[in-house]
């Protein structure tokens, strides 16, 4: 009897696994919500909770939740949306950030017993719920790399002289985490399912940044260098079409940085889109193919949704795939509605190179393209000889190139300026009139382009490159400028 019933514990066990790593390769559940419960008793001030989600699908879409607690509220209740395992999770408790783990249906609750950032934060938060053991890894991890190991590599990356360099440090990154990672299996009981999913994350968190180390010092930073032959080994131990990582952030984000590398080969030029989609499909199975696309068409729709909706329209899928394509596209159409063709053009304030304050209404009667950008955005500075080329082309004619960066560094915004000769007409936005235009005008991605009429209308939000046939809509916005009579 005593040996059934060990018999049936382990099937159980072994079921409640298969469960679990089901769970975590299965598509998205858009419908999916988790629920986190934080409280904390000994309150007697306000006291500020935010949470990001950066979701693995798609691409780019991220949840921002701001909230707080005080001596009348205690505890807080918050619906999150959460569309498969998400590990990309962050809860930041009164200026203290902690990472942690959501399912589909999952609650976690958050307990506080004293404010982190007066005590040891480390002995001041408690977990409850059945995850709430991962949710621990994940607080311990943080006592160990206080500054996460990604965001050191990412230092790392701007300030090496060459790739030999910065191979050295994310190798004793790396070697340190996995060391982390591998002691603290050794002493605690996580679920097997856990152990995969981690163990898959800190590896293609590690390539993708080796990845992005590539283009970021040859294509950014215009280092003239040869990449060390060691330096692409790490790739032979990680699959390439790796089912049980099918739907992670970080295997997804690797593929994209992967693809581009193996499309891009010795080049020094921009990869078209069509070479991706053939090197894509020549390094993934059909299925997992047809997904990445989705994934990254996903990507587009913050800065370009129209043309999302054409290439989505374009895909072929079968029918698993329908009721992604059908979130994608309400989406790009929600986000063309929010600020449409024919809508007053929200208006602004800025201050230019010589701190006067410049509004938007200066420049009624003219065709206005705006350019909202940052100095250290690699998209951004790829438009800017563009940009002069557009002022040259419409000089003497009612045509206005507005740059508006978000820069918050004033010196470092000037610098860029004279960096890149910009002939446009240069604001700069302090953060408070940063929140308020990406709200109004629906940035989320940069460089970002809006096309404004004559009259102050909106003719189009996400509009065209520079390089891509934004002279022509001026043109043509142009042409409908009533005359003047004498």
């Amino acid at each position: 009897m005593g040996r059934l019933f060990y018999t049936v514990l382990l099937l159980l066990s072994v079921f409640s696994n298969i469960q679990a790593q089901n769970s975590i390769t299965q598509l998205p559940d858009l419908t999916g919500n988790a629920t986190l419960q934080i409280g904390y008793t000994l309150l007697n001030a306000d006291f500020p909770v935010e949470l990001d989600i950066f979701h693995s699908f798609p691409q780019h879409e991220i949840t921002h939740m701001k909230d707080s607690l005080h001596h009348n509220r205690r505890t807080l209740s918050i619906s999150c949306p959460v569309k498969n395992v998400e590990n990309t999770v962050f809860l930041t408790l009164n200026g203290f950030k902690l990472r942690l783990l959501l399912v589909p249906g999952d609650t976690v609750g958050v307990i506080l017993t004293e404010d982190p950032n007066v005590s040891d934060p480390y002995s001041s938060i408690q977990f409850q719920g059945k995850n709430q053991e991962i949710q621990a890894y994940y607080l311990a991890k943080k006592h160990a790399f206080p500054i996460e190991t990604a965001q050191l590599a990412l230092n790392a990356c701007g300030q090496a002289e060459d790739l030999k360099m910065f191979k050295t440090k994310i190798d004793s990154l790396h070697h340190a985490e996995a060391g982390f990672w591998s002691r603290y299996q050794e002493t605690h009981r996580l679920p097997y399912w856990f152990k995969t999913y981690e163990s898959a994350s800190i590896s293609y968190s590690d390539a993708r940044l080796r990845l992005y180390a590539i283009s970021y010092q040859i294509d950014y930073q215009k280092k003239t260098q040869t990449i060390p032959v060691t330096y692409l080994s790490f790739l032979d131990q990680l699959a390439i079409q790796d089912t049980s990582a099918f739907y992670q952030y970080d295997y997804l984000n690797f593929l994209e940085a992967f693809i581009y590398m193996k499309a891009k080969g010795a080049a020094h030029t921009t990869v078209g889109e069509n070479e991706l989609r053939a090197t894509a499909k020549r390094y993934l199975g059909k299925d997992l193919v047809t997904y990445f696309q989705l994934w990254q068409a996903g990507g587009g729709i913050l800065g370009a949704p129209e043309n999302t909706a054409r290439q989505l329209s374009e895909l072929q899928v079968n029918d698993r795939y329908k009721y992604l394509v059908a979130y994608l596209l309400a989406k790009c159409e929600s986000q063309v509605r929010s600020l449409k063709k024919g809508d007053k053009a929200p208006t602004f304030f800025l201050a230019d190179q010589r701190d006067s304050l410049v509004s938007l209404g200066q420049f009624k009667g003219e065709v206005v393209y705006l350019s909202f950008w940052f100095s250290s955005c690699g998209g951004c500075i790829h438009e800017m000889p563009f940009e002069n080329k557009m002022v040259e082309k419409f000089r003497g004619q009612p045509v206005r190139i507005i740059s508006i960066s978000i820069d918050t560094d004033r010196k470092k915004w000037l610098a860029a300026i004279d960096k890149y000769n910009l002939k446009t007409i240069n604001l700069i936005a302090n953060p408070a009139w940063r929140e308020t235009l990406e709200s109004k005008y629906k940035i989320s991605v940069y460089p970002h382009y809006t096309l404004i009429g004559a009259d102050g209308n909106i003719i189009e939000n996400f509009a065209s490159r520079p390089s891509q046939n934004a002279s022509e809509k001026i043109e043509k916005a142009l042409a409908g400028i009533p005359a003047k009579t004498p």
